[in-house]
């Protein structure tokens, strides 16, 4: 937890600093991809699928902001901001029984948004920049949605039933971020992004109950939009 605040306070920090200066490039974002939920166990830290019987899906993802950047040398930047962030995971738990014929798989849907803070450095590499850093998203609201086989109706069709399960979501996720940024112009770039959450995202999920960890990961495509002070 301490290593966590840590990084927080580091973050606020360098957002503050990058305010700071003469020569500063506004820009705006907007990215699109693919968000998943990671399970891991918390003892011993690795990705739990087979023990669990999941099935792990990738969704769609979307986020959007501004940001602003502060010459540090010729080649090399800080940049803070500000941006919201969609990120969603959906996992199937596999039941078998000895009837092939009847559905048994229980799907469960989790979706968040958050307010995020990213921090990084831009590194210039003639048109290509790459983008270590940090981001801290706030947690806005978010829903778990449990589907799971219903039976058959008075027509014979078989069908699923939904329902929304109470969990406990997390204020804040904080990460890891690499971004790799193509500059067509002085004005526009194509950027991708990785994101890698350091925190739990919610706990006793109805799949695993207690004891483990639920992690987000992103993957993003997008253009961003440069002004130049």
């Amino acid at each position: 937890m301490l290593k966590e605040q840590l990084i927080i306070l580091i973050s606020i920090i360098l957002s503050g600093t990058a305010l700071i200066g003469q020569e500063i490039t506004w820009a705006v974002s907007a990215n699109m991809g693919f968000s998943q939920v990671l399970f891991l166990d918390l003892d011993k830290e690795r990705i739990l699928f087979e023990e669990l019987e999941l099935e792990n899906l990738h969704q769609f993802t979307y986020n959007y902001g501004t940001s602003v950047a502060l010459e540090i040398s010729d080649r090399i930047q800080l940049e803070t901001g500000l941006s919201f962030f969609n990120v969603k995971g959906k996992f199937t738990r596999l039941e078998f029984q000895d009837d092939p014929i009847l559905p048994t798989d229980v799907t469960n849907y989790a979706q968040t948004y958050y307010l995020g803070f990213p921090t990084a450095f831009n590194i210039r590499f003639n048109k290509f920049i790459v983008a270590p850093g940090i981001k801290t998203l706030f947690f806005i609201s978010g829903e778990y949605v449990n589907r799971e086989p219903g039976g058959f109706d008075s027509s014979g069709n078989f069908y699923y039933k939904e329902k929304r399960k109470d969990v406990d979501f997390k204020r804040f996720d904080l990460g890891l971020s690499l971004g790799l940024r193509y500059m067509i112009n002085d004005t526009f770039s194509v950027n991708t992004d990785y994101y890698y959450g350091l925190n739990n995202m919610f706990e006793n999920t109805p799949i695993t109950g207690d004891g483990f960890s639920r992690r987000n990961r992103m993957i993003t495509l997008g253009m961003s939009y440069y002004v130049r002070d």
